[in-house]
């Protein structure tokens, strides 16, 4: 039941409803315990690098079974162009990523590869700097 629950989460988040949207990438920061999204910021080539910067810092697999958390926050990113990443256990484009931020826990990254199979993967790196360019300030985190 959380599997599919999951699955479905992912779908939604994950899909681009209009051809305007795919032209006009924007940034959306979903709130995991209000089940929407809270804030839309436009992509800019300063936040594709940190993201980036996040990707080629990945030092494991993501290890717990449930992977979303019920509260905390995601940042779906758009990477255009898309982002090639090369590690011990992914290889390929990517063309999106989500970051998810659990309560008190290190965020971690969740992409799709070229086979739309789901990977999770933890990373080095301090996300404040990403928030404050994203003026965004969870409450409670």
């Amino acid at each position: 039941m959380i599997k599919k629950l999951f699955f479905s989460f992912l779908l939604l988040f994950l899909t681009t409803t209009n051809a305007s949207a795919q032209t006009n990438k924007q940034i959306e920061i979903y709130d995991i315990g209000k089940e929407r999204v809270v804030k839309k910021v436009p992509m800019s080539a300063d936040i594709q690098e940190d993201v980036k910067r996040f990707l080629e810092r990945t030092t494991s697999v993501y290890p717990k079974v449930k992977p979303i958390p019920s509260r905390g926050f995601m940042i779906k990113v758009p990477l255009e162009p898309a982002v090639e990443i090369r590690n011990q256990w992914l290889h390929g484009r990517l063309n999106q990523v989500i970051l998810v931020f659990p309560p008190k826990e290190h965020p971690f990254y969740l992409v799709m590869d070229e086979k739309n199979r789901t990977h999770l993967f933890l990373f080095e790196g301090e996300t404040n700097t990403l928030l404050r360019k994203l003026n965004y300030k969870p409450r409670g985190y």
